[in-house]
């Protein structure tokens, strides 16, 4: 679409239905009430989706939560256990 003048509309100046690839170039597009181009994509193409990308991010966090949060409550566990072992370790050994 090249060199047309489109002004003064209540909607929309150009209006592009299920279109890809326009050129458009070298037009008058002014006054137009809700926006100079108006393109409707079609169907076929494939953009992400926010809500579904931001869905897969707070999963991510919230497993890598989990697993730091297990990482630590067994490291804890251990060094309890260790200390406990080696207590009753110096117990014995003091009682013989």
């Amino acid at each position: 679409m090249t060199d047309n003048i489109a002004n003064n509309n209540l909607k929309y100046g150009i209006y592009l239905e299920e279109s890809n690839f326009n050129e458009i170039s070298g037009n008058t597009l002014e006054n137009n009430g809700l926006g100079s181009i108006y393109e409707k994509m079609s169907k076929e193409i494939d953009f992400p989706d926010i809500f579904l990308i931001s869905a897969i991010i707070v999963v991510i966090a919230v497993v890598s939560f989990i697993i730091i949060k297990a990482t630590f409550f067994i490291r804890k566990k251990i060094k309890l256990t260790g200390f406990k072992l080696s207590l009753k370790k110096l117990l014995r050994d003091k009682n013989r």
